[in-house]
């Protein structure tokens, strides 16, 4: 696979890459400096639009009060430990905050035939009854963007949620799976310079979703304003 991707990366005129490690992979394998573009991915300028009337009734009637848009695939079986930790931290979350819960799944199914919709049902089957919550269907790019702009936080495993998020002005917490995740999920926030705003999912089930949930939420103004700071360029 790396002489595949080498030799096919060498004849490119330009290369645009999205991570640090991509760009250092892409010289690694031989590709010329100057033909190396180290980019923002180009879902940061996709324009949001507001729900169509018939997609109104796929999402719900939430005219007031805060919420968190919660993105999540499947990083686990429905019944494993890590299931109902995430779950419990995430009901924990919601009502320190006083926020409700808003799944927006980003893929309809994997290789595997598991979606983001599975998981987000196995998480809401973890939360308490106070915290009142939403799956919504997979939706157009263009409106999911503008959903995520008006949550409280982001809450994501997935790439183009935090790039949503980011792009929005709303404060973003990432959790990765492997070292795949690891790289995209850091590198979508390291754009915005807020790399530290992410962990490990096994982390993150162990007690440090929580945390760093309510640590980002006392941090959200500073982190808006600098988001904001940051849209012009």
């Amino acid at each position: 696979q790396r002489t595949v991707l080498a030799e096919a990366l060498r004849s490119a005129a330009w290369v645009g890459v999205r991570e640090l490690p991509s760009a250092a992979l892409a010289l690694a394998l031989g590709v010329p400096q100057d033909r190396v573009d180290y980019q923002l991915d180009d879902a940061c300028f996709l324009q949001p639009r507001p729900p169509e009337p018939d997609e109104r009734r796929q999402l719900p009637d939430w005219e007031d009060g805060r919420w968190i848009a919660l993105t999540f695939h499947p990083f686990c079986a429905p019944s494993d430990l890590a299931c109902d930790r995430i779950g419990e931290q995430l009901g924990a979350l919601a009502s320190a905050l006083g926020a409700r819960l808003l799944f927006l799944p980003h893929e309809a199914a994997d290789d595997a035939g598991r979606s983001d919709r599975e998981v987000s049902h196995a998480l809401v089957a973890r939360l308490p009854r106070r915290v009142e919550s939403w799956i919504c269907p997979v939706l157009p790019a263009r409106l999911v963007r503008w959903i995520t702009a008006q949550a409280c936080m982001v809450v994501s495993t997935r790439y183009h949620p935090l790039v949503f998020g980011l792009a929005a002005g709303v404060p973003c917490l990432g959790l990765w799976s492997d070292d795949y995740s690891r790289v995209k999920v850091q590198g979508a926030l390291r754009h915005a310079g807020q790399s530290e705003w992410s962990c490990a999912l096994e982390e993150g089930a162990a007690g440090a979703l929580l945390a760093r949930g309510l640590d980002l939420w006392q941090r959200r103004d500073v982190t808006s304003a600098h988001l904001a700071a940051l849209h012009p360029g």
